[in-house]
């Protein structure tokens, strides 16, 4: 597949030499709780004695891991590494997996005729649940996981605003629409509902105002309804490598 760009091609190699350079390390770091794949891949960090916890991994241990600080920007190899080693993981409360819950959001972009930069978005909304350590369901623990924002430090600097924002706003997008469109919350999957409540609820008319007067709220909206549909057992997608050339033309590498 071509690059976007030389500035691009710089920043990653093909799909084939992701898995063949990086699947044997990432396998390596998979079963270590708190301390896997986001230290050994994103960024090798001290843990002081101490601090490091058992399984299930604990809400403490999760919010350091997803602190603003903590990633270094990721590149495309290592988003799709990520996906490569954690994709298998049950979305929570749903019955599909987070690789297929994403390739359906993005499917559904690209049926939808999506700018490239939503359908980048569409495909890592929820990155932020693969560079966590915490698994099973949180809403049941009345845990809030922060995903929307937990992957925008590392994506920093590698996408812009058009690839950012929607991810940012895709949980206020929620917010929004419970509030605006009764049919909306009712349609909503349990695990949805509950993370509602602990994502603050149905918004305010004040925070109505201010989500639709935020760039790139619109699509945002897009992009939540997409994720809302994307949770079909069995679902037919294309493979992640049908996103690649998505994601590398919306590189701004420096």
């Amino acid at each position: 597949m071509p690059f976007a760009s030389a500035a691009a091609e710089r920043c990653r190699p093909s799909w084939g030499r992701v898995r063949a350079a990086l699947d044997p390390r990432i396998a390596a770091t998979l079963g270590t709780p708190c301390d896997g794949l986001v230290a050994a891949v994103l960024q090798p960090r001290d843990l002081s004695p101490g601090t490091g916890c058992r399984e299930p991994p604990c809400p403490a241990c999760y919010r350091r891991d997803v602190r603003p600080d903590a990633p270094r920007r990721l590149d495309v190899p290592t988003i799709a590494a990520l996906f490569a080693a954690r994709g298998h993981r049950s979305y929570a409360g749903e019955g599909v997996s987070q690789l297929e819950h994403a390739l359906q959001t993005a499917a559904q972009a690209e049926e939808d005729g999506a700018p490239p930069a939503l359908r980048a978005a569409a495909l890592l909304h929820d990155l932020g649940h693969l560079l966590s350590d915490l698994e099973g369901t949180p809403t049941l623990r009345g845990i809030d996981d922060g995903h929307e924002r937990a992957a925008l430090p590392a994506l920093r600097g590698l996408f812009g605003e058009e690839v950012l924002a929607p991810i940012r706003w895709h949980v206020d997008a929620k917010r929004f629409l419970c509030a605006t469109e009764p049919a909306y919350e009712r349609a909503l999957s349990d695990d949805s509902r509950r993370s509602l409540v602990l994502q603050g609820g149905p918004m305010t008319r004040a925070e109505q105002a201010a989500f639709v007067a935020r760039p790139h709220a619109a699509e945002a909206l897009r992009l939540r309804r997409w994720d809302d549909r994307a949770k079909v057992a069995g679902e037919k997608t294309p493979p992640f490598e049908h996103f690649l050339g998505v994601l590398e033309s919306c590189v701004v590498c420096a």
